[in-house]
């Protein structure tokens, strides 16, 4: 009979472990930190960066500073959150590139620079004739 209790003891302390092994390993994956997508954690590189619609036409210059840190790369989204284009500018030299939106239906677009984490945003609204720069 005392060696029944025993057993009856340690399976009842085998599956209280389990048990609190099991709500530890639950609660820390509830609790657990997501980080944020990269692009939210750049900082502003505003002076750096510059946009300036051409007309006429659906094109947009973007002109890059020698003193943004490290190489470019210039990220085009739609509304929705697609990406439609990557561009990897060269690192070290005021760079200057025109963006062409010809092809694209007239809509919101959101040009990105992101350079050694540091980012300058723009949304281009695409009209029938031209391009248009919203903040």
């Amino acid at each position: 009979m005392k060696q029944i209790l025993t057993n009856i003891k340690k399976q009842v302390m085998k599956k209280t472990i389990r048990f609190a092994v099991l709500f530890s390993l639950i609660s820390t994956a509830l609790f657990a930190e997501i980080p944020e997508s990269n692009i939210s954690q750049h900082t502003p590189l505003k002076d750096a960066v510059s946009f300036s619609p051409l007309s006429p036409g659906k094109a947009l210059d973007v002109k890059i500073e020698n003193k943004a840190p490290g190489k470019a790369i210039v990220f085009i989204y739609d509304k929705y959150g697609n990406q439609l284009l990557m561009d990897i500018l060269s690192a070290g030299e005021p760079t200057e590139k025109i963006y062409l939106f010809n092809k694209l239906d007239n809509g919101d677009y959101i040009v990105d620079v992101i350079s050694n984490k540091h980012e300058a945003r723009k949304i281009i609204c695409v009209c029938d004739e031209n391009i248009t720069i919203r903040e």
